[in-house]
Formats: structure tokens, sequence, C-alpha cells
């Protein structure tokens, strides 16, 4: 009896302690970071306003290896969300629920394992000196009595629990803002230099000598199919329509091989033999211009590739070098040379 005694008396003064250090300790809390990114707003908003993004810079599947994450509903819109399961970082969802361009990133976060809690995540966005943007990381909600009194804990408020994580996390967003800012700057560099711009071409008709050839055989293969497709047809009586072509429907870096074509444009029914006649749909074409010799094209096609990458744009089509000044037209001399890169996108 006097055992039973004791323990409702250790029981009771836990259950004394809890409501104690509950009523001691705040009923909400709200933990944020900040973090100052050499990037534009828009930029980073592209890494914060979508659920993939969001789960790319987190912290939480760098302390948890055997989480995963599945992500239900429209990407990036108000309403969907991420499933997370893992050993460490338990089970829970993320819900977007706010979206404010440039501005502002809200989410429901809903805990199952290992406790059930619901808790409010914000993203803020505002403008910093020298074209750079900070943001601000947060987290809140409301603590039940148990939270409560647990937070007055050494080491166990939600600020000491939280906090590093979300520096490691911003951290890891100003790495990635800052390096595709990097790109874009460099890809806007390229889009000075080589005239870059976006033209409607009409459909286009080619007579064309069309091999799968080597990559280092390139400069052969238009050295001598380029001066017999021009007497071809000169023979059947038709009019060569523009300059030179060089069409690449293919390239493939792995075998280092292409699929291409050196061609003229011709107008109007034709057929020669030994020569195919290739047409190529009307598009949208993302055109640049490389002056000098033919060795100089490789900085312009890798220009390209990266302002793609930089704005978002899709390659759906052939690209066409079209010799404006070169051999073809008798020109010798190198630093005159021209010539117009087009590559096909949507």
């Amino acid at each position: 009896m006097k055992f039973v005694k004791i323990l409702l008396f250790a029981v009771a003064l836990v259950l004394l302690l809890v409501f104690v250090l509950s009523m001691m300790a705040p009923k909400e809390y709200n933990v944020s970071k900040t973090v100052e990114i050499d990037s534009p707003r828009s930029l980073v908003y592209s890494n914060v306003n979508n659920l993939a993004s969001l789960n790319e810079w987190g912290p939480w599947k760098e302390t948890d290896s055997l989480m995963t994450t599945e992500i239900v509903g429209q990407e990036g819109a108000v309403g969907s969300y991420s499933h997370w399961k893992g050993t460490e970082a338990g089970e829970g969802e993320q819900k977007l629920t706010n979206l404010i361009e440039d501005e502002l990133v809200e989410t429901e976060i809903h805990f199952l394992k290992p406790f059930n809690s619901t808790s409010y995540g914000y993203i803020k966005l505002s403008d910093a000196e020298g074209g750079k943007t900070n943001v601000v990381w947060g987290f809140k909600g409301e603590q039940n009595m148990i939270m409560r009194a647990i937070s007055m804990l050494p080491g166990m408020d939600m600020e000491a629990n939280i906090g590093p994580m979300f520096e490691k996390g911003l951290g890891n967003l100003k790495g990635i803002c800052e390096a595709k800012a990097a790109v874009a700057k460099e890809a806007e560099a390229d889009a000075s230099s080589y005239g870059f711009t976006i033209v409607d071409r009409p459909a286009m008709q080619f007579v064309a000598k069309h091999e799968e050839i080597a990559m280092d055989q390139i400069g052969a293969f238009c050295e001598v199919n380029f001066p017999s497709l021009a007497r071809a047809i000169a023979v059947s009586d038709k009019e060569i329509g523009g300059p030179a072509c060089g069409i690449f429907l293919t390239w493939d870096e792995d075998n280092g091989k292409t699929d291409m074509a050196v061609a003229f444009p011709v107008d109007g029914a034709v057929q020669i033999e030994g020569y195919e006649t290739m047409v190529l749909p009307p598009n949208k074409f993302l055109r640049a211009t490389c002056t000098g010799g033919y060795g100089q094209g490789m900085a312009v096609h890798q220009a390209i590739e990266k302002h793609m990458v930089a704005k978002g744009i899709t390659q759906v089509g052939a690209v066409i070098e079209e010799y404006i000044v070169g051999p073809s037209t008798g020109e010798m001399d190198t630093a005159k040379w021209q010539t117009n890169i087009y590559y096909a996108v949507q």
C-alpha cells in the first residue's frame, strides 16, 4: 500500500511538473531562418514554388537515405501535396496552400508519425541590394501541453531542433540558385554575342545528299558533296534558291555519328538521280550567327544549348547550318565567313 502511495505521488509530481512547464512555455512557435541569394527573385521563386524543388534542396533526405517521397496532384499547383515516409523523418504530408508569384509560398505540413500534428510552412522572397534576393524560410504552429513541456527542456525547443535544418536547406537552395543564375548570365552574354533570336520559317524544300557518317568525316563529306550537288542541280536546269546548308537530323555524341545532309534549297517539283528531295516542315527556330571559320561553330552550338537550358526552350527538330558566306560563295578568307545556325524549337 505504501508503494502505491509513493507511485501515485510520483505520477502526480510528474503531471504537476508537466503542467508547470507547459504554463511557462509559449502556446505557439514560429521558427524562421534567412539567407541572401545572388540570383533574381524570379529564378529563386521557380525553385521554391513546387514540391519537387522543395524536396530537391530540402535537408531531410540528407539525414534519412531511406526516405521516399510521392507527389500527388498537378505539380506546382495549389492543392498538390507530397507524401513522405522514412526511418528518421517519420511520415507525413506537405500541401501547397498559397502561391504569390515571386513573393510567397505557403504550405500545410501534416505529421503522421512519430506523432500527429499540423504545422504551417512559409517562404517569403524580397529584393536585396545588387539584384540579389532575400529569402525567409519559416515554420509555425501551435504546441499542445506535452509539446510545450518538452520544449522547456534543454535543447528540445523548436528553434534547437528545426533551426539548423532550415539553415542547411537554405544553404542548399543558395547553391542551386546561384549556379543556375551563373548559367543564365553566361547564356545572356552568349545571346548578345551571337544575336540569338526566335524566328518563324516556312516549309523548306532541299535537294540533298543524305547519309549517316562519322563526326570526324563531316568536313570531307561536305567538301566532296557540295560541289557535285551544285553541278547536278545546274545540269537539271533547276536554280539554287538560297545558301548551301548542312542539315543535322541526329547528333550521337556517344557513338560519334550524325545523320546529316548537305543541301541546297530548290523550288518546285524536282527529282535528281543520286540525290533526294527533303522537305522540312514550318517551325519556330532559335537562330544564331557565327562569324569566322567553321571551327568557331562548336562554341556557338554549345552556347545555344546553354541558352535553351537557361530559358527552358526545347529542341524539337533538325539543326540547320546556313552557309551565307564561305567557300560555296567563293570567299576564301575565313575571317569573313558567316554561318546562320537554326535549331527547331517549341
